[in-house]
């Protein structure tokens, strides 16, 4: 059954913020997954058709973060189903896709924080990727 997550952020002294919405599932596939993007060993990621390419990217280095422990946790594979991803306009950044997935996975299975978040600078905002450093860099 899939599951909605909100991911809020709002810079102090009303100076914007970040949103998005995300409704998804994860089930453990039958066979080896033959759709979606392989993220970490066995665990996958499907989107909906006719998403964004940045938002696909920024939910994948989401899973990305976590990877180590849910491929851990799930040795015979992991397909994460997303099936809506929305942003209030005002609040758009791709960027936030990763941060509304790194929470849902923590809901959905408690795994521990993976240091991912944003502040708000004087120039605009900082996000924060953990040890990830640039998760969309090849390491």
């Amino acid at each position: 059954m899939a599951r909605e997550y909100r991911y809020r952020f709002r810079a102090p002294g009303g100076r914007g913020g970040l949103a998005a919405d995300l409704r998804a599932e994860a089930h453990v596939p039958p066979a080896p997954v033959e759709r979606g993007v392989r993220v970490h060993r066995g665990v996958s990621l499907a989107v909906p058709d006719g998403l964004y390419w940045r938002d696909a990217a920024w939910l994948a280095a989401g899973v990305d973060l976590s990877g180590p422990a849910l491929a851990e946790r799930f040795p015979a594979g992991l397909l994460i189903e997303v099936h809506e991803l929305t942003y209030p306009l005002a609040d758009y950044r791709s960027e936030a896709a990763a941060l509304a997935m790194d929470g849902w996975l923590r809901a959905e299975f408690g795994l521990p924080a993976t240091g991912a978040g944003v502040s708000a600078t004087s120039g605009g905002l900082a996000f924060q990727w953990g040890e990830h450093r640039d998760p969309l860099r090849e390491r």
